[in-house]
């Protein structure tokens, strides 16, 4: 009898080391994981660094399409961290500037929806996005779209509550309104368009 307790003893041990080197190796994975993205993340800075953090016409111009609006926006991201007051600098950028600096974000945010994006940042670029997404995208629909989520999330604006039924609606209109535009061509397009404002501002 006291095998078979012992035996016992024995299969539960090795059933509990068992789940705990599951759980170990589970846990050094999801720790691998994070550390290569964070490396990526890192070499993916240096690289933009390094290819944009001064912008040439002839840079704008060759640059492709697809790289374009993330370079431009890192450019004017490089320019305001050389400054004290970030905020007042960029208040001073030439408009399109500041548009396809907030569009960059808002296409990175919005990828679990649109209201990621208002719950990750703040003014000016909340504000900005829909007016941005108009000039640039040329499209009313997606400028509506944002500017009545703004709404809804903009604690000072009493005359509209957040309405979770609505969010997950106009989430899903969003995301079907950004597929139909060519967001990496149209951004180009508008950075070649206005390309002395991008080689205007200067430390």
């Amino acid at each position: 009898m006291d095998n078979f307790y012992l035996w016992i003893i024995l299969a539960v041990a090795v059933v509990l080391l068992v789940l705990m080197w599951r759980k170990a190796s589970k846990t050094s994975k999801e720790h691998y994981r994070r550390q290569e993205e964070l490396k990526q993340q890192l070499i993916h800075q240096a690289e933009l660094k390094r290819d944009f953090e001064e912008l040439t016409r002839e840079k704008i111009e060759n640059t492709p399409d697809d790289k374009l609006l993330e370079g431009a926006a890192a450019c004017v991201q490089f320019h305001l961290e050389r400054h004290i007051d970030m905020e007042e600098r960029f208040e001073q950028l030439p408009l399109p500037c500041k548009y396809i600096y907030t569009l960059e974000y808002l296409t990175e945010d919005t990828k679990d929806g649109l209201y990621e994006f208002f719950k990750k940042n703040g003014e000016p670029l909340t504000g900005l996005a829909s007016q941005a997404a108009l000039e640039v995208f040329k499209s009313e629909r997606l400028s509506e779209i944002i500017k009545t989520e703004y709404d809804m999330s903009d604690d000072n604006n009493e005359e509209v509550s957040v309405d979770p039924d609505e969010i997950l609606r106009l989430d899903g209109e969003f995301a079907e309104a950004i597929k139909e535009i060519d967001v990496s061509g149209l951004s180009a397009e508008y950075i070649r368009e206005h390309c002395d404002d991008f080689l205007s501002f200067k430390d």
